[in-house]
């Protein structure tokens, strides 16, 4: 999952817990990577660079793009992952890709993903032998459990579910937009006014039962390409899977 919203729209309390908790599992994640983290710092980068690329590429009409972050925590275990998380998750919000007060909480929801991947991959190594097979669905519930995630978040901010729409973004510019100079400009503003008055409060459960499919269906897509991913580099380079 990843929060797109600008900034703006959550209140201080929220994305200012967000960053300070984000702030010190990076903290944290790099003081546990001090003496591995040269050996580390190129596949860091490398992951950081794929999940870049990955989260600015729309799955068609679906509105959900791939993260690759659990595939970043099988490589690069936990704290590794969470770094890689980290410096994606700051160039996405420097390019516009979900405001910079809400990068905090987006690290939160992304680090776990990275955590979670990890963790499955690593208990599920007596059950499936099948590398690719077993990242596949490690991924796939590692998507769900921070669907889960975001969605507990939703639920204690205690804010309308409809701020955290993914379509909120569109109708912040599009608002933005209705507020241009020219002779006509008062009647945009009073279409902008009500356009704002019409976006309507929606439940959380309503709210649920619209992300949650997509959420799935998204995670299967990814589970999917993370599982060929996941296969190919075991049969190219089996050493980094047999000790991830």
């Amino acid at each position: 999952m990843h929060i797109h919203l600008p900034d703006g729209v959550l209140p201080v309390w929220l994305w200012a817990a967000g960053l300070a908790i984000a702030a010190i599992t990076v903290a944290f994640s790099a003081f546990m990577l001090r003496k591995g983290l040269n050996k580390k710092a190129a596949m860091i980068g490398v992951f950081a660079a794929l999940m870049l690329v990955a989260m600015n590429i729309p799955l068609g009409p679906i509105p959900y793009h791939i993260n690759l972050t659990a595939v970043a925590g099988i490589f690069l275990g936990p704290f590794g992952g969470m770094i890689s998380v980290a410096i994606t998750n700051a160039l996405l919000a420097l390019m516009g890709h979900g405001g910079i007060t809400v990068s905090g909480l987006n690290m939160i929801v992304l680090g776990f993903e990275a955590c979670a991947g990890w963790l499955l991959f690593k208990a599920l190594r007596p059950v499936l032998s099948n590398p690719g097979l077993r990242g596949a669905v490690s991924v796939f519930f590692a998507m769900v459990a921070s669907t889960v995630l975001f969605l507990g978040m939703v639920a204690f901010s205690g804010l309308d579910p409809s701020a955290f729409s993914h379509n909120h973004d569109h109708e912040h510019e599009e608002a933005e937009g209705a507020h241009g100079h020219d002779e006509h400009g008062h009647e945009h503003e009073e279409d902008a006014h009500e356009g704002e008055h019409e976006h309507e409060s929606i439940s959380l459960s309503a709210f649920a039962a619209a992300t949650v499919p997509v959420a799935l269906l998204g995670a299967a897509i990814e589970a999917l390409i993370a599982g060929a991913m996941i296969g190919y580099i075991a049969r190219a380079r089996p050493g980094m899977v047999e000790n991830a």
